[in-house]
């Protein structure tokens, strides 16, 4: 594998994982919201 596309591999995987705590603090924040307001979120 040349640098460049191990360069282009470590960017993608560090994208994917700053979208997975992105995803991570939204799910939190939606729960907060459901259970201050009484809404039963399904599984």
């Amino acid at each position: 594998m040349s640098d460049d596309q191990l360069m282009k591999m470590f960017k993608y995987m560090q994208e994917m994982l700053a979208l997975g705590h992105k995803v991570d603090r939204l799910e939190q924040w939606i729960l907060k919201v459901a259970e201050a307001t009484g809404v039963k979120l399904s599984a």
